[in-house]
């Protein structure tokens, strides 16, 4: 029987991975009725869930993480033109939610905004949070926002 219990796990991680592929970092814990077992983990993973949810950013700090991730990949290109971005803040939503405001946000493409939502979470480990970027129209930046 306990052979067969990492088997298990590693079968069930695999399962949630294909049902679930669209949301490639689901939290798992592992708990046992009968036993108690990982209820200790659960609680702990509820606290996490918990601070993660209502995760602020200031928005300077924000920016100054937006600019450093967007220099690390080539801006999305909208007809002839490079998609410029002028900022980013954090809604109030819950779960976290940003909008960026760009010269032409239609050229921001889903790939683009996965690049940028796997940098936030890596770098202020919300892991396991459905993260959303949604794009606006400047109106800074003149005849290049038209």
């Amino acid at each position: 029987m306990v052979k067969e219990v990492p088997e298990y796990r590693k079968t069930f991680r695999e399962q949630v991975e294909r049902v679930f592929h669209f949301f490639t970092d689901v939290h798992i814990v592992f708990t046992s009725a009968k036993t108690g077992y990982g209820l200790e983990d659960l609680f702990e993973m509820i606290e996490k869930v918990a601070h993660q949810m209502t995760f602020r950013v200031p928005t300077a700090e924000l920016n100054d993480f937006f600019f450093e991730t967007i220099r690390k990949a080539p801006a999305p290109v909208w007809g002839t033109t490079n998609v410029k971005f002028y900022y980013l803040t954090q809604t109030y939503q819950q779960p976290p939610a940003f909008i960026a405001f760009a010269n032409h946000p239609d050229g921001v493409t889903n790939s683009y905004r996965r690049f940028l939502i796997k940098h936030i979470k890596t770098n202020w480990d919300l892991h396991g949070m459905p993260i959303r970027i949604f794009c606006m129209k400047s109106r800074r930046g003149g005849p290049d926002n038209g």
